[in-house]
């Protein structure tokens, strides 16, 4: 019989090891789950493991789906932003409004540019 993936045993113990999924390590804080199984038995081992997947299963759910309600999903719900966010749009705004502006008074002072000659004038 094959053993199952993520069981090891050090010191008689068996102990179930588990990679945190790359997107949640930050979540979680860590890269893996180690944890006892807290028997020597090989066939306990296996049902003490397959407990210990499900509630790992059931954290990672858990940990995605707060993270996705976090997410805005719409961004014309203003309320959906903490202040962070809606300061960054705002200065986003600005900063596009300042350009805009300042590409049509340039445009503006170049077509009242007395210098400037007409090909008509020419």
């Amino acid at each position: 019989m094959k053993k199952p993936k993520g069981l090891i045993q050090r010191g008689g113990t068996y102990y179930l090891k588990a990679r945190v999924p790359s997107d949640l390590i930050g979540a979680f804080g860590k890269e893996q789950w180690y944890y006892s199984l807290k028997t020597r038995d090989y066939s306990e081992a296996v049902k003490r493991l397959n407990l210990e997947r499900v509630k790992i299963d059931t954290a990672i759910d858990s940990k995605r789906k707060k993270l996705d309600a976090t997410t805005f999903s719409s961004p014309l719900n203003i309320l959906e932003f903490d202040e962070y966010h809606l300061q960054r749009m705002v200065l986003i705004w600005f900063h596009q409004l300042e350009e805009k502006t300042s590409y049509e008074d340039q445009k503006f002072l170049d077509d009242d540019d007395p210098k400037r000659r007409s090909v008509a004038e020419v």
